[in-house]
């Protein structure tokens, strides 16, 4: 039942990068550009503003997958 559990969450990983191109143009030229053209203090602006908005990202999954786990047993149950 695990290993269902698993192909199917690396399916929709999958499913989910072929079918949304537009994720991949996170790296376009202008956003290089214009970071590259800041000095050391853009560059620490842009990382601390980065890892701000991973930050509560992370703890809403973290969560959620938390109570998911809590709420149906052990992990041995899977």
């Amino acid at each position: 039942m695990a290993r269902r559990f698993l192909a199917m969450i690396l399916l929709a990983v999958l499913l989910a990068s072929v079918l949304a191109p537009e994720a991949l143009a996170q790296g376009c030229s202008m956003c290089v550009k214009n970071a590259a053209a800041t000095g050391e203090e853009g560059r620490r602006a842009l990382n601390a503003g980065i890892l701000i908005l991973l930050t509560p990202t992370l703890l809403l999954f973290g969560g959620v997958f938390f109570l998911l786990r809590r709420r149906n047993g052990s992990p041995s149950a899977c």
